[in-house]
């Protein structure tokens, strides 16, 4: 028996409407069914609720009057998901693997640093030549590896690109084995509008300290 699949329609999941749905009708042919003829077996509505920028932050796009997590464009919800993320919260969030077994990988924290490449790297960045007194902080060869390396371990758990982003500063801000000015080149030689945006939060002593790896 082989399966017949016709595209009937188009929706950006970015777009998507808790109100919207889309209908799928099922139906086979008998096992002893030569003619190609073919009975219903049932009808299933499928719905996903409003979309979210961010596993960081409880902000979904959709009418204001929805729902209190709601923001009704996309640019400002983004915009909202990075007011109000925290380093350490971010740090401190569990993972699992796409894959099975899907056993817990720690924290965010501790799946970063148990990498060999980081604690390298980080060294790597701190021993970088400084620039004079004064200077403006500037971009590294190291750096830009780490930031490599940073987003493609958080790529490989599924995370979207905005929250890659918001793990990379949460690492170059919140992580205590960091020097600030060590994290400084991070985020510079990482730097996008996401990050940049990002950037601007202060973080307090109190907020760097209560990350635990």
């Amino acid at each position: 028996m082989t399966i017949a699949e016709t595209h009937a329609v188009d929706l950006d999941f970015r777009h998507w409407r808790k109100s919207q749905s889309l209908k799928l009708d099922v139906s086979v042919p008998a096992e002893s069914t030569i003619n190609g003829q073919v009975s219903p077996v049932g009808s299933w509505a499928l719905t996903l609720e409003a979309p979210r920028p961010s596993i960081f932050a409880d902000i979904r796009i959709c009418s204001k009057g929805e729902d209190s997590s709601c923001v009704d464009d996309p640019t400002k919800a983004k915009a909202k998901v990075i007011e109000d993320v925290r380093a350490a919260d971010v740090l401190s969030f569990s993972v699992i693997p796409l894959t099975p077994p899907n056993t817990s990988l720690g924290t965010i924290a501790t799946f970063i640093s148990q990498h060999d490449g980081f604690s390298t790297g980080v060294a790597s960045i701190a021993a970088e030549k400084e620039a004079k007194l004064g200077s403006p902080v500037t971009a590294s060869l190291a750096g830009a590896q780490l930031c490599k390396d940073i987003l493609q371990w958080t790529s490989s758990l599924g995370f979207s690109s905005l929250d890659q982003d918001i793990i990379l500063w949460s690492v170059a801000t919140g992580m205590p084995s960091i020097p600030q000015k060590t994290g400084q080149k991070l985020l510079v030689a990482c730097d996008n509008d996401a990050i940049r945006a990002l950037s601007k939060q202060s973080v307090s002593p109190a907020a760097k300290g209560a990350v635990n790896r």
